[in-house]
């Protein structure tokens, strides 16, 4: 793993749909998506759409533990959890583009081989704080605010069009952003998919500063935040003051 470490545990399985979780063996992007199932979707029709498509599901082909698909995989087997440590609360060093943004939309995929879950989050721009990107990936608009991105995760949840659910979690990785919230996004941009991945949030909705990531909300439980609880209007200084300093090889 290039910026996070991971730690693989057995827990059962407590849920009623089919609940399976994968290890997480490139570099994660493991910020929880929102877990309300929505429905599978036909493959686009438009040759450019369907390209980024499959792009995208073959990328998360590497996320399934065992090769089976949904359909074929013992609801009983237990889920591997994957702990995530981001490291900084405001990782600066893991990230190529740093926005305040609201999660406008939420999809989620299975990947090509039907084994693991991807979601796709629509995040309309209302600050772009720093950038080493001067497009979106793949994309000819300017990163500005007004326009928006998709983040992809890992996991999610999926309604088929048989009607079974499934539910995929990466354990550890925090609490799931929820559709209509704003958050201060740490992204690091995925051009091959056309896209960005996750590398933490921090929640700024209802004027007060949340953690949503794993390592924050120890440090909330410990006390050891120095963001947790801070008014929206204190923390955009320092929000604004940060610099996106990932630079990819």
């Amino acid at each position: 793993m290039s910026f996070e470490e991971a730690r693989v545990k057995n827990v059962p399985n407590a849920f009623l749909s089919t609940v399976i979780s994968v290890f997480v063996a490139a570099s994660g992007f493991s910020q929880a998506p929102p877990m309300t199932p929505t429905l599978e979707l036909q493959a686009p029709n438009d040759p450019e759409p369907q390209s980024v498509r499959s792009a995208r599901a073959a990328y998360f082909d590497n996320f399934a533990q065992d090769g089976l698909s949904f359909e074929a995989r013992d609801p009983r087997m237990p889920q591997a959890g994957v702990y995530h440590m981001p490291g900084s609360e405001l990782p600066e060093n893991l990230a190529d583009t740093i926005i305040i943004g609201k999660i406008a939309g939420v999809q989620a995929y299975l990947s090509k081989n039907r084994g693991a879950i991807y979601t796709e989050s629509t995040i309309a721009i209302e600050e772009v704080i720093s950038t080493q990107q001067p497009f979106p990936a793949g994309n000819n608009q300017t990163l500005s605010v007004g326009t928006s991105i998709v983040i992809v995760h890992d996991g999610g949840a999926i309604r088929l069009n048989s009607g079974a659910v499934f539910t995929q979690k990466v354990l550890g990785s925090g609490h799931q952003l929820e559709k209509g919230g704003e958050y201060l996004f740490f992204l690091r941009s995925l051009k091959s998919l056309n896209a960005y991945g996750c590398s933490k949030a921090w929640s700024l909705t209802g004027g007060t500063v949340a953690a949503v990531s794993s390592d924050d909300l120890a440090r909330a439980a410990n006390h050891t935040s120095i963001y947790q609880g801070m008014s929206v209007s204190d923390f955009l200084p320092v929000a604004r003051s940060l610099k996106a300093s990932l630079i990819h090889q």
